[in-house]
């Protein structure tokens, strides 16, 4: 299994909710135990990231769409495994060569 790429900056925010959406189990994680997961969606805010960072995002994204990875929590440093909930979209910051993201993942607890 992939680990999510280390990217040269923490994100500058990160929320989470707990899913409790059975289709999402359907989207890369099995039940395993026959016992439906407990399951957490985070959103993880980067207000600016390089190009270099960007393309790597990108081809994370395209080498692991679907499957699931290891993500690192930035604060616990606690290892998960996630999937991505929606397509990575980028946003040029306006007079710079910097990038946004928010990027949109659900680990199983």
């Amino acid at each position: 299994m992939n680990s999510f790429p280390e990217l040269s900056k923490k994100p500058s925010d990160i929320s989470f909710s707990n899913v409790e959406d059975p289709t999402l189990q359907q989207a890369g994680f099995l039940i395993r135990s026959g016992r439906i997961p407990i399951l957490r969606e985070y959103t993880l805010s980067y207000p600016v990231i390089t190009e270099e960072d960007k393309e790597l995002l990108e081809q994370f994204e395209e080498d692991n769409l679907g499957e699931s990875f290891n993500w690192t929590h930035p604060i616990s440093l606690t290892e998960y495994e996630a999937i991505f909930t929606d397509q990575l979209t980028f946003t040029i910051v306006e007079g710079t060569s910097y990038y946004s993201t928010t990027i949109n993942l659900v680990i199983r607890m």
